[in-house]
Formats: structure tokens, sequence, C-alpha cells
């Protein structure tokens, strides 16, 4: 007899949430019925499926959708953390994405709702937190931790024992030597090295990388 395929919506009409759904295509145990998007008109298509609503929406879905996927980028680091959470909240499973192409260790542990895409390797004894995006060719040396709600662009390469915290966005090409931390809701600019540790709400860019700014936003 053949499984039911659990139902699931892709929270988010975007890049990521074609990401996602190309992924969960070839995944015989989720059938994605459709997107959520705030600013997309409801019953417009994307990816061939309907918009069918929009936040307002989720509770209308429940007993219909068993899980949700959150398919927003890093312009907002802040709404993507909030909304994971709202979703958590009403009940919805958020089960990790990975493409086939990524190597995860064995001994690394993944939190809830990660998305790790094409060619993504994850070393022995990371930790990650809920709501982590992994997008193409990153590399995360052995013993990271990351926190929840964190953004990898592509290429991204971080060394053994750093630390990345909540609400961080890393673009894409940076690299991260060993033993830093990366402090909340910073943000580390494309191409950066980071040499020294990063503090909360910093945005840092260059070679090596220089604190430019702070941000208050968040």
């Amino acid at each position: 007899m053949l499984k039911k395929r659990l139902k699931a919506v892709i929270y988010g009409a975007s890049s990521v949430g074609k990401s996602i759904k190309l992924i969960l295509d070839n995944d015989d145990k989720i059938e994605v019925v459709g997107f959520i998007d705030d600013y997309k008109e409801k019953y417009s298509k994307f990816c061939d499926l309907d918009i069918v609503g929009n936040f307002s929406d989720l509770v209308k879905l429940k007993g219909e959708v068993d899980c949700i996927f959150l398919g927003i980028g890093y312009t907002n680091m802040k709404l993507r953390g909030e909304l994971f959470n709202k979703i958590k909240e009403m009940g919805f499973s958020t089960p990790n994405v990975i493409h086939p192409s990524a190597l995860i260790e064995n001994s690394a542990k993944l939190g809830s709702g990660d998305i790790i895409l094409t060619g993504v390797i994850i070393d022995r004894n990371v930790e990650v937190g809920d709501n982590v995006l992994f997008y193409t060719g990153c590399i995360i040396s052995h013993d990271v931790k990351i926190f929840n709600n964190v953004f990898f662009a592509p290429g991204v390469t971080v060394a053994g024992f750093v630390e990345v915290h909540e609400g961080t966005f890393i673009g894409a090409g940076s690299t991260i030597i060993n033993n830093i931390t990366i402090g909340k809701n910073a943000i580390v600019g494309a191409g950066s090295v980071v040499i020294k540790d990063v503090p909360d709400n910093a945005v840092v860019v260059g070679v090596p990388a220089k604190v430019i700014r702070y941000r208050y936003d968040q």
C-alpha cells in the first residue's frame, strides 16, 4: 500500500521558494499543494501552483496542510524569524529540506525548518539551530555552532569552532576563519574575510572585514 504523502505549502513565492519546490518535487513523502505569499494576488500562479492566500489564511489551512516550508529570503531577517516562530506556534510541522547533493556528516545536528541547497557540505560536530538556510556551495567546517534564523548566501566558507548567532546574514563568497564569533543580527558583506569577532548588529565588509556601521532596526 502506498503511504499517504504529507501536504505542504511554501511560504514565499520567491527564488528561495522555487528552490525549495524543486527539491520537494523529488520527495515521495511530501506533496506541495500551493504557495502562501503576502504580496501576490490570491489564486495567481507561481511555479504552476496556486497562491492559496497570505498569512491571515494560514489558520484556514489547519487540517488541510500538514507542513509549511519558509521560502522567505534575507532582505528582512527579523520578519523571517518572526514568521517561522508564528508558523510553529500555530502547530504546523516545519521539516528540513535537504538537496540530495548535500553532504552532512552523521555527527552534525540539524534543527527544524533548515533549508540546505545544492552542494552544501556540513562537517562533523556542527550544531545548526532552527530556520537556517544554506545556499548553494556553502562549506561549514567541524565544530561550528549556528543559532536560529541565520542565512548563508552562496559559496560561504566557515572554518572550525566558529559561532554564528541568531538573525545574522552571511554574504556570498565570504570566508570566516577559525575560532570567530559572529554576533546577533549582524551582516557580513559579500566576499568579506572575517578574521576578528563581529559584534551584535554590526555590518562588516572587506578583506579583512571591518565594521562600517551598526544596525539599530533589529
